[in-house]
């Protein structure tokens, strides 16, 4: 039961409605099913209610899309908050625009909620990219979303421990930390 109420956590309600009408059945189950022979057969009844129900909302649910792919989902939101703007050049603004703008996509496996935690990880140097086998540190969240939405040489950015493995396996590097000298820069 506790599983159900995982598996769509935008309606928790509806999940706990659902978990008292399963219950109801079960403890009403001898005035409901008077007719039945056995309370197998009601039991049956409740735990294929169950499992048909934790079937369709698991074949609904998507898996989580990666960090560079909810952010690579705000990159129209990006340019266009800059075209607004009338600048090549990221802020503060613009990032809080692409937050608000992230809140309201929807696409299977996608929470526009967590793509402000993966520009505040960038921003505490929590996210970085691969360059050949050289890890390079994520500085700030303009940076964050200028390399994910770069038009020729896109850049795949993630968590630092995981790209750290994946350069590891290819060959050892150390890790270093691009200069941010200026906030990322789009022309358009």
């Amino acid at each position: 039961m506790g599983f159900l109420t995982t598996v769509d956590s935008k309606h928790p309600e509806a999940n706990k409605l659902y978990l008292k009408f399963i219950c109801m059945l079960i403890q009403n189950s001898g005035k409901i099913f008077v007719m039945a022979k056995s309370l197998n057969l009601t039991i049956a009844l409740c735990l294929f209610a169950v499992t048909y129900v934790s079937m369709v909302s698991v074949s609904e649910a998507a898996p989580l899309m990666s960090i560079n792919d909810h952010l690579l989902k705000n990159c129209l939101s990006y340019f266009a908050e800059m075209r607004e703007e009338g600048t090549t050049v990221c802020d503060s603004e613009i990032i809080d625009q692409v937050h608000d703008h992230a809140e309201e996509l929807n696409f299977p496996g996608y929470d526009g909620d967590l793509v402000e935690d993966f520009l505040d990880l960038a921003n505490d140097g929590g996210l970085c990219y691969l360059e050949g086998s050289t890890i390079n540190v994520v500085k700030g969240d303009c940076a964050a979303m200028g390399l994910v939405c770069q038009a020729f040489e896109p850049k795949v950015v993630d968590r630092c421990g995981p790209l750290r493995k994946q350069a590891s396996a290819i060959t050892p590097s150390p890790v270093t930390e691009a200069p941010m000298t200026q906030p990322a820069t789009v022309n358009i």
